[in-house]
């Protein structure tokens, strides 16, 4: 049962590698050592979460649920770098930027308004 639920969790490239892998106890643990042994590197996974940050659409116009989304992902993405002890807590201005270039022109003018007083952008607060 765990290898068929890991099985099913599994998607893309990762799916395919395992489709044909025989249902047996004895599987479950070569299954997860081969997954482990090919997609558990921080190293990749730290490039992975930063790229996936740049690639996140932008903000086209002021819409609540679009901009509830970026936000949503953009966390994602810097929850993950921080889960693999990636120092987030001292990035403010990069991430602060990248968030910005995401944003449409009436939330940066609104964030620009709000944060005038401040010589540098906090990431939390944005």
């Amino acid at each position: 049962m765990k290898l068929q639920y890991l099985l099913s969790s599994l998607k893309g490239d990762a799916g395919l590698l395992f489709e044909h892998t025989t249902l047996t106890a004895d599987n479950y643990d070569v299954t997860w050592t081969a997954l482990l042994k090919r997609y558990d590197n921080p190293r990749t996974l730290v490039r992975e979460y930063y790229r996936k940050i740049h690639h996140l659409p932008t903000v086209s116009r002021e819409r609540v649920d679009e901009l509830a989304q970026l936000v949503d992902e953009f966390t994602r993405h810097v929850n993950g770098l921080k889960k693999l002890d990636e120092p987030v807590e001292y990035w403010d201005t990069p991430l602060a930027n990248l968030l910005l270039m995401k944003l449409d022109t009436a939330t940066i003018l609104a964030w620009e308004n709000h944060s005038a007083q401040h010589t540098k952008d906090k990431y939390k607060e944005l």
